[in-house]
């Protein structure tokens, strides 16, 4: 899939879960289209939102990918 603006995503972050530090999805919006694998995002924590801007394609801290489908 291409990134378009609108589109949702997750961003992949660090947060505590049972006295343990795991790599956890946050809802994102796709702000913007840099390329096919990197993009700017409207980060949705459970609490508070950021922009980030270069986000590369992954799914380790700090980058974004597709939603699983269910």
């Amino acid at each position: 899939m291409i990134p378009t603006v609108g589109r949702m995503v997750h961003y992949f972050y660090c947060r505590q879960k049972d006295n343990k530090t795991v790599i956890a999805p946050a809802a994102a919006t796709v702000t913007d289209v840099v390329d096919d694998t990197t993009v700017h995002l409207c980060v949705t924590y459970p609490n508070s939102m950021v922009f980030v801007e270069n986000v590369q394609q992954g799914q380790s801290i700090g980058q974004w990918d597709w939603p699983q489908r269910v």
